[in-house]
């Protein structure tokens, strides 16, 4: 999944950073995901990923930011897709997962927008049925852009390059367990990386 979400105004360490994108390498008919990030501060965000065909599905996000000290809490909005490329098989056993979408963080007067691409590469094992565990990377280069930021702030833009390392472990046919590490690269937002948990929920009859 592509993570949507941006610091608050001040220096790097009062910023909340971002939130891994919790995006497996694989197509969702339909998920809801429930995490919590830190990253020089806390996010709580929901994800709804909804499936609109075999290969496409499609990304909302949504949550609440705390940048810690003075600072107020922020709302996060985003949207974005997912596109299977591959699928694993015996010749090429990764699956591959094309991700893209738009989003920000809004609060205290100053907006954060960012547009992500990126390609999320992982496999999955099965184990004892039904338990699986995935380990993926999702490396994804954005453009940033800050409303209040830059010389005299009138605006500013970024380009950044992060990515995100994670596992998926499989309980039941309708519960997950996500945890990832974001390696963070935008030179304007902040370099601060970040680490993430959540609960997937698949809708019984869906899986």
């Amino acid at each position: 999944m592509l993570a949507l979400v941006f610091g608050a105004p001040g220096v790097a360490r009062a910023q909340y950073g971002h939130t891994p994108s919790f995006q497996v390498p694989r197509i969702s008919d339909r998920d809801y995901n429930f995490a919590v990030a830190d990253g020089g501060g806390t996010t709580l965000l929901f994800q709804w990923r909804e499936g609109t065909g075999s290969r496409t599905h499609l990304v909302f996000d949504a949550g609440l930011a705390d940048p810690g000290g003075r600072s107020d809490l922020r709302i996060v909005l985003g949207g974005g897709f997912g596109y299977s490329v591959h699928s694993s098989n015996d010749e090429m056993p990764l699956d591959m997962v094309l991700t893209g979408g738009i989003g920000g963080s809004f609060g205290d007067g100053l907006s954060r927008l960012r547009i992500p691409f990126g390609l999320s590469v992982g496999h999955q094992f099965l184990l004892d049925s039904p338990v699986s565990i995935t380990p993926y990377a999702h490396p994804r280069l954005a453009l940033d852009y800050c409303s209040r930021c830059g010389p005299r702030a009138r605006g500013d833009s970024d380009l950044a390059l992060d990515v995100d390392l994670g596992v998926e472990v499989g309980v039941s046919r309708t519960v997950a367990l996500r945890a990832s590490v974001l390696l963070a690269g935008s030179d304007s937002f902040g370099r601060e990386d970040a680490f993430g948990v959540s609960l997937v929920w698949v809708p019984p009859g869906l899986r």
